[in-house]
């Protein structure tokens, strides 16, 4: 008897611990040096690519190149369609992706580290138990039977809220601020961005528009947010606390695993979403009737070549859309991953 109930003890004690890391790993924190710099490196490739596209495609003679993506340079200063321009806007979406990517992993590392210090106050478990240390544990906290069923759905409407809030918030934001800046600086207040009011009813670049473009800009947000945030975690499943690297201090429970990112998951989550908004958008286009007058549209063209403002247009440029974001995405999560393992190369997966 005495024999049996040892084996027991020791099992149960692994039982519990292996589940308090399981819950750990659903929380897992984000790099944020790692995700700041993927941001920045991609936001700048991005202007970059689509201001050389530009000027590798040219112009009629006497017709400027990329008139209309000059207008960046209402708020990125020295930035215009050329080759110097080009590395001018590098460094300015750069700096701006920079600060987007410390952002967004610092305020997901903040909500997640609430919502674990709310869940710990009520988590049972038995606090005679000693602490994971060691090896012993770094394998069993990421198996899918670790973790619960309910608990990881938890999660994962957890993240999908904060994936809509923020990006609502965000673009909400943006919006609001791009309004009052091109009141400002612009000697045509809202010339591009009246065009939204084909999508946003009362919008306009004025003070008060500008409030309706928030609103706007939370409601289109929190669809594209949280849309994308379900699409990543249906794909991965019940792999979803596998994404993680340990070390010693997470293993102690002093501090929560860094996430990894699944790169194809990522990619068809925010391609998909990228691509029906492209068709939407096109199809409503053609339904409210003007889809000829439709310029601005056309010039996607440039980016997503045979794309046509149409309801055979929107299916092309959708599919084009989804393996540009595709490749993006994947781009962000590979630089970040990478970042991420050398930062903690000496943990353990």
């Amino acid at each position: 008897m005495m024999m049996l109930a040892k084996p027991m003890a020791v099992d149960q004690r692994e039982q519990v611990q292996s589940s308090d890391l399981a819950l750990m790993a659903l929380f897992a924190r984000v790099d944020t040096a790692a995700m700041s710099a993927a941001a920045a490196v991609v936001s700048a490739l991005a202007l970059a690519a689509a201001t050389a596209t530009l000027l590798l495609a040219g112009a009629p003679p006497g017709v400027p190149i990329g008139p209309n993506l000059s207008a960046l340079g209402n708020v990125l200063p020295g930035y215009r369609v050329t080759w110097l321009g080009c590395l001018v806007g590098a460094a300015w979406a750069g700096a701006i992706g920079a600060v987007a990517g410390f952002l967004l992993a610092t305020c997901w590392n903040f909500i997640h580290f609430v919502s674990l210090g709310a869940i710990a106050l009520f988590y049972e478990r038995d606090r005679d138990s000693p602490p994971a240390q060691g090896r012993s544990y770094a394998v069993r906290p990421v198996s899918a039977d670790s973790a619960s069923r309910d608990l990881l759905s938890s999660v994962v409407r957890l993240n999908v809220g904060i994936s809509a809030v923020g990006l609502g918030l965000s673009l909400g934001l943006l919006l609001f601020l791009a309004t009052h800046v091109s009141i400002a600086v612009s000697d045509h207040p809202g010339r591009y961005l009246n065009l939204l009011r084909v999508f946003m009813p009362g919008y306009s670049a004025s003070p008060d528009g500008a409030w309706l473009g928030l609103l706007w800009g939370l409601i289109y947000g929190a669809l594209s947010g949280g849309t994308a945030a379900w699409l990543y975690a249906r794909i991965l499943g019940a792999r979803l606390p596998a994404l993680v690297t340990w070390d010693e201090a997470a293993l102690g429970r002093l501090r929560a695993p860094v996430l990894r990112i699944s790169i194809h998951a990522l990619g068809i989550a925010l391609g998909v979403v990228a691509a029906l908004q492209l068709m939407l958008a096109t199809l409503w286009l053609v339904v409210r009737g003007t889809a000829g007058q439709s310029v601005h549209a056309q010039l996607l063209s440039h980016y997503l070549p045979g794309y046509t403002v149409s309801w055979q247009g929107s299916l092309l440029g959708g599919l084009e859309l989804f393996l540009l974001v595709y490749l993006f995405s994947a781009l962000i999560g590979e630089i970040y991953n990478i970042i991420a393992s050398i930062r903690h190369q000496g943990a353990r997966k």
